[in-house]
């Protein structure tokens, strides 16, 4: 919901609407100067520590102000300079000559340097130095961008009269309630541009905008515990009624440029600077927690400055060839992403692309490879790989020759489940339909040149093969999941656990429950039978069942005591049931998916990595396995024996009836039409 936002003048009529809050008053600001005008506010509840963090949050982020913005890399911090740590009073520490002066400053480039203010009646408390770094570096320029952090707290009665009976003053407002005083932070961005005409698209043309907060607690009685909670590391939610306060944003135009001129985009980015800054200290006030974490893996910088030139590079040509049905708005950014994330993560395990040395790239292969547009990009950048697909796609011919000749019309049928298994890794056998008919289609084992990187990106049915390929073939790997199939390639919704654990974990808590019954109940000789019935009933609902049932998802919760357990859903449907709570609500299918696939992972000793990459797709999260937990080396068929019995564990299917499943979704996929990834 949007706040409510108020002209911030002196006397405006407005303050009729939000007289139950005398913030405006302190957010005038008289101490700015004339330069700077004042323009709107909002009335708040949450206290300076919120607005502080969301600042500071934001400094490093103004792509959450800005979508033309990918990040702002940070040049300076005064929290990091020691020169500075002593320095307080109105003014800014200004320069290598000034007394109290940042050591590191004299370091940096004079044109970067921290631009100086003074702010009668404050504290300076910090200073940041940030490069806005744009998205589109061929239409807009970067520029640095001086941030400057002051406070104040102020007396009483340093700006209101309080009359002894809480009478309203001369503004005709009642001030019982700001008797405690009130603390003010104040946040500059003052951008290193001198001429208006210079400045970038992305940022208004003016000289400074001040962000202004200021927090009025409540002398009232039921406010004494939310006062005590201020004072905590972690502050509670406070309701309007304890405290009242406000945020507001002055402005200083250039003196060739007056205000009206820049109407009415300023009003527009001023209302979304008001917006965003208030949800997010608004969240920081309720606790709110990033779910979400990109940037595990690869730095953002890195990422984002690769990905930017590979679309400069191709982007535009890629577009308008584009031979698939599906919107290459979404899938040829998507790709320049993965392939940007691909780069970054094989220079740091491989180094230069060029190096034939120990570190030298081993080569990669995309299993499901699609419309081949990664293949392209990757061997565009020099790395050496080749892709395959059940079916060939439109877009393969639009590709350079050399690429062609690398994506090929193949089925995977992994090595362990193959019927007659030869000595040969390398060998492409003749597939045959379940109808005995041989097609001419090749088919690959799944065996590859050792160290191979498997790249699995949007694969489907080889998604969760894709660690237990990577094991096979001593491999790194990434796995980009997307639909959720089985090791035998059926659809079906992942498991929360694999079966192993699920086993396991029913086996202790069967012995939990055998244990109690022993605890509450003393049966004599005649009672055993009894026992051993009430012992069935209570191990029975955890008794595995057939895949294909619990494929299809059929399971309950329910409660058993204080703890919830997993009932089988079978045809008399009488088990207790309850929903979901939102502390242990059920994961997504998505989730449970990615969840499943580093499992596997772990099962054969990889230590999975989880990364949220930064492609325009809601299924963006990559599992990548290029660290083992054992370095020792296993035997070719120790590693084929421990694959297969992980998979007819999984499955509950002898490997005769999974290859046969296996091939008959490949023949039914080979028969589809191409979906343009």
């Amino acid at each position: 919901m949007a706040p409510q936002v108020f002209p911030l003048r002196p006397q405006s009529p407005s303050l009729d609407k939000a007289a139950a809050n005398p913030a405006s008053h302190y957010l005038l600001l008289p101490s700015l100067g004339e330069q700077w005008r004042p323009t709107c506010w909002t009335p708040t509840t949450f206290l300076p520590a919120h607005f502080s963090s969301c600042m500071d949050n934001l400094i490093r982020n103004p792509n959450l102000t800005s979508s033309h913005l990918f990040r702002a890399d940070v040049l300076y911090d005064s929290n990091n300079d020691k020169a500075t740590f002593l320095h307080s009073g109105p003014s800014t520490p200004r320069g290598p000559s000034d007394a109290g002066a940042s050591g590191l400053v004299q370091h940096i480039k004079p044109e970067l340097r921290p631009k100086p203010l003074t702010v009668e009646g404050f504290q300076w408390r910090r200073t940041v130095v940030r490069q806005l770094v744009p998205r589109n570096r061929q239409l807009d320029r970067s520029i640095a961008q001086t941030c400057h952090f002051f406070d104040s707290v102020q007396a009483p009665h340093d700006h209101l009269t309080t009359s002894t009976n809480g009478v309203a003053d001369e503004d005709g407002r009642s001030n019982q309630a700001v008797q405690s005083g009130a603390e003010t932070r104040l946040v500059f961005y003052l951008p290193h541009v001198d001429e208006p005409d210079d400045m970038p698209f992305y940022h208004p043309k003016l000289q400074g905008v001040c962000f202004a907060h200021v927090h009025l607690p409540s002398t009232s009685p039921s406010s004494s515990l939310t006062q005590s909670r201020s004072q905590t590391d972690k502050p509670g939610p406070e309701s309007p009624h304890d405290s009242q306060g406000g945020l507001a944003i002055h402005v200083l135009p250039y003196t060739t440029l007056p205000l009206v001129d820049l109407q009415p985009k300023l009003d527009r980015v001023i209302l979304n600077l008001l917006t965003t800054i208030a949800k997010h200290s608004h969240g920081k006030q309720t606790g709110y927690r990033k779910k979400v974490h990109h940037d595990v893996v690869i730095p953002q910088p890195q990422f984002q400055d690769t990905y930017a030139r590979l679309k400069e590079t191709y982007a535009r040509r890629i577009i308008e060839d584009w031979r698939e049905v599906t919107d290459p708005g979404k899938h040829v950014f998507e790709d320049l992403g993965i392939a940007s994330f691909l780069i970054e993560l094989w220079k740091g395990m491989y180094g230069p692309t060029e190096g034939e040395g120990e570190r030298g790239f081993p080569g990669f292969v995309d299993i499901g490879c699609g419309n081949g547009l990664l293949v392209y990009l990757l061997r565009e950048e020099g790395f050496e790989g080749w892709g395959f697909d059940v079916r060939k796609r439109k877009s393969w011919e639009a590709y350079p020759a050399e690429t062609r000749g690398r994506l090929v019309e193949m089925t995977l049928v992994p090595d362990v489940l193959q019927a007659d298994v030869s000595g040969e890794s390398h060998d492409i056998l003749p597939t045959y339909s379940s109808g005995g008919v041989q097609d001419a289609r090749k088919q690959h084992n799944g065996i590859f040149k050792p160290g191979t990187f498997i790249i699995s990106n949007h694969a489907d049915e080889l998604t969760a093969w894709t660690p237990l390929l990577g094991y096979l073939n001593n491999s790194p790997w990434i796995a980009i999941p997307c639909c959720s199939h089985d090791l035998g390639g059926r659809r079906f919704r992942a498991p929360k656990n694999l079966r192993s654990v699920r086993e396991k974990a029913a086996d202790a808590k069967s012995m939990e429950e055998f244990e109690e019954l022993q605890r509450t109940s003393k049966p004599g000789p005649e009672d055993h039978g009894d026992l051993r019935t009430r012992q069935a009933a209570e191990t029975g609902s955890l008794k595995r069942r057939e895949p294909r049932e619990e494929a299809n998802g059929s399971h309950t919760i329910s409660k058993s005591g204080s703890n919830g357990s997993v009932k089988a859903n079978g045809g008399e449907g009488k088990t207790e049931s309850a929903a979901p709570t939102k502390k242990n609500q059920m994961p997504s299918a998505y989730a449970s998916l990615c969840s499943y696939v580093a499992q596997l992972a772990e099962e054969v000793g990889f230590k999975p990595e989880t990364e949220m990459l930064r492609i325009p797709s809601t299924r963006n999260a990559c599992i990548v396995g290029r660290q083992r937990k054992d370095s020792s080396h296993e035997e070719e068929a120790t590693r084929r024996d421990k694959v297969k019995h992980l998979i007819e564990h999984e499955m509950s299917l002898p490997i005769t009836e999974i290859r046969k499943e296996w091939l008959d979704r490949a023949g039914f996929i080979a028969g589809k039409k191409g979906e343009g990834h």
